[in-house]
């Protein structure tokens, strides 16, 4: 098993940060060894699903990825967002249109698709894992998109803002509030729920008028007790498949061995080289 530093922006390998391979009596009997690199994408930094071809398997250790699509005029759309315990894989080949990018750094575990297929085959753990995780991103893409047709415009915001972890960073308050630090960026916001980013400014304000939001910063707010039970009956459950990752890191790790471990203690990846952020400018 290999495990190879992480890289800035992306699609390269850093090879100076390669350790040895651990010995074969690590893994346990009848469990075939992962090649696994590790890789750590910038912000807007894209996955370079055509240059890895279909021989490849990703799975999202830390950090927020989008599916996107750009349409013939040029607007983009988010169509679902991977978070932790996400696999993405041959799947997304053939699809004209879609892409997948960083909206935070974020580390990933990349693994030979053809060494997965055997795991898979022998072992009906990893496919329970693989199924789960297949079956809750696809949830959350079905979740997401009952929100855009059901939902106004506040609705959805206010319903985005109460998001838990890994999407928002959130701190319970002793008065029944949550202060939300947003780690997607104001333009992410907007291609997500389908509104502007103008228009997600405004109705910030109005909901601070109102008493429903405290604006604590650009990225942080404090959401008000009332305002998050109104956002969590509007889609009651739904809410936990919008946050759930395809399956928890720890299951994974079960069968990805060492290399996990490594990611795991160096901090999901601050170990490694340290990915530089695109000149982007403000979004």
């Amino acid at each position: 098993m290999e495990h190879l530093g992480a890289v800035a922006p992306a699609r390269q390998i850093d090879r100076r940060g390669k350790a040895p391979a651990p010995p074969a009596a690590e893994h346990a009997a009848g469990k075939p060894a992962f090649h696994i690199r590790t890789l750590t994408l910038a912000p807007e930094a894209a996955l370079g699903l055509e240059a890895a071809g279909r021989q490849t398997v990703w799975l999202i250790v830390e950090g927020l990825l989008r599916v996107q699509r750009i349409s013939p005029d040029g607007r983009r759309q988010i169509i679902n967002l991977l978070l932790p315990g996400d696999l993405v894989g041959e799947e997304m080949h053939g699809r004209p249109g879609l892409g997948i990018e960083a909206c935070t750094e974020a580390v990933l575990c990349q693994l030979r698709l053809s060494e997965f297929q055997v795991a898979l085959n022998r072992d009906p753990g990893l496919r329970r894992t693989e199924a789960l995780a297949r079956t809750v991103r696809l949830e959350r893409l079905r979740c997401l998109t009952w929100m855009l047709g059901t939902l106004t415009a506040v609705e959805r915001l206010t319903t985005f803002l109460a998001l838990g972890d890994p999407i928002h960073a959130c701190q319970p308050q002793p008065d029944g509030s949550c202060i939300v630090s947003v780690r997607l960026s104001r333009q992410d916001m907007a291609d997500l729920l389908c509104i502007t980013a103008e228009s997600i400014s405004r109705i910030l304000h109005r909901l601070q008028d109102n008493g429903a939001i405290e604006i604590l910063g650009p990225t942080r707010f404090r959401l008000s007790e009332a305002q998050r039970k109104l956002a969590e009956s509007f889609v009651g459950s739904t809410l936990g498949a919008l946050t759930r990752g395809g399956a928890a890191i720890d299951s994974w790790a079960r069968y990805l061995g060492p290399p996990m471990t490594v990611i795991n203690e160096a901090g999901m990846g601050k170990g490694g080289s340290s990915a530089s952020q695109p000149d982007r400018g403000a979004r």
